[in-house]
């Protein structure tokens, strides 16, 4: 199984000149790395990154992440899956640069 992290470009070009991540302002504050599943992308997006015109999608195994990911009651009580450790370049799978486009003050 895949899971996903959303950056917004700037994030993610300092993810790519540090080599690792502890996560944005937002993970740092929860204690954790916000992940999404396949099906929590669009939510996640329309939510949380609405005000951007583009976001970057990080793919990650799962099983690469195992030791420190955790499945928590977030949204809804939908389980979400949270990182606790530092995500590394090494890890990322394949990367997605979304162009959103704002719909009555939403991105989709």
């Amino acid at each position: 199984m895949l899971v996903y992290k959303v950056f917004i470009k700037s994030d993610f070009e300092f993810f790519l000149i540090e080599g690792e991540t502890q996560g944005t302002v937002t993970d740092l504050r929860d204690g954790f790395i916000h992940l999404s599943t396949r099906e929590q992308l669009y939510s996640t997006i329309k939510k949380y990154f609405n005000q951007y015109t583009q976001v970057v999608i990080l793919a990650f195994k799962e099983i690469d992440l195992k030791s420190k990911l955790r499945w928590e009651a977030s949204r809804n009580e939908e389980l979400f899956p949270h990182y606790y450790d530092t995500l590394r370049c090494s890890q990322i799978l394949y990367k997605v640069v979304l162009q959103t486009r704002k719909v009555k003050g939403s991105s989709v």
